[in-house]
């Protein structure tokens, strides 16, 4: 099994829980003496960051709501101060008003860095693959995160994200792409436009890794990229 950060991925369980422990308390404290939004709604309840020694205390933290972020736009929850931020991000704003996210630089390439690159590690991507990325960019988190995780796997980034098709499924053969990062909906879109030109995506296409969000997807749906894909390994 490949590891991106092998010591921490194979902390034995009871030095991985003091760890988690530890870590809890300080992220408590810090959003209770730094965040008024978190400070009002531990004083409603009467809960103190004492209170919070480790991960089983969660279970008496007041819960946060969608409708709860959006309240408190333009600024997300931040602990830390507004000219710290490095980058935003944000939701689609779909079922209402859009969340706003900001990133230190702190958070965007060490702590987001770290986790993508454990996730690509896991999937077995590495220095040999070569990653199409057909997630959007912008300010939604998908496709800035996938090229990311392929820096940090030290893997080859091809960054189309969504549309031009009909090239996509010439591209995806003719430079022997072992990863597809897309919505599901897109992957079928592509096979289906690849086989209107003559590609069989089975025996043209060398992808391995596939990892698909940012809509629901039926079990049907992975059936149908299954069998479009038999040597593929579907995380998603």
């Amino acid at each position: 099994m490949k590891f991106f950060n092998e010591k921490a991925e194979t902390m034995p369980l009871s030095e991985l829980k003091a760890l988690q422990n530890h870590r809890i308390k300080e992220t408590v404290e810090r959003c209770y003496n730094t965040i008024p939004y978190y400070r009002e709604l531990f004083d409603k309840t009467g809960l103190k960051p004492k209170h919070i020694q480790n991960t089983e205390d969660l279970i008496h933290v007041p819960t946060t709501e969608k409708k709860d972020l959006r309240a408190l736009y333009p600024f997300p929850v931040l602990g830390f101060e507004p000219q710290e931020i490095f980058r935003f991000a944000a939701t689609t704003g779909t079922t209402g008003t859009p969340i706003t996210i900001g990133f230190t630089r702190k958070d965007w390439f060490e702590t987001l860095r770290e986790q993508m690159g454990r996730l690509f590690a896991m999937w077995d991507i590495g220095v040999n693959d070569i990653v199409y990325q057909g997630y959007g960019l912008g300010l939604w988190m998908g496709g800035p995160s996938m090229e990311l995780g392929t820096e940090a796997a030290g893997a080859t980034l091809f960054p189309a994200g969504p549309g031009r098709s009909h090239a996509a499924v010439e591209w995806l053969r003719d430079l022997d792409m072992t990863v597809l990062l897309c919505s599901p909906s897109y992957a079928l879109h592509l096979i289906r436009t690849a086989k209107m030109k003559g590609i069989n995506p089975s025996s043209d296409w060398k992808i391995k890794v596939t990892m698909f969000g940012g809509e629901k997807a039926s079990t049907e749906i992975r059936r149908k990229i299954e069998n479009e894909l038999p040597e593929l390994d579907l995380c998603k």
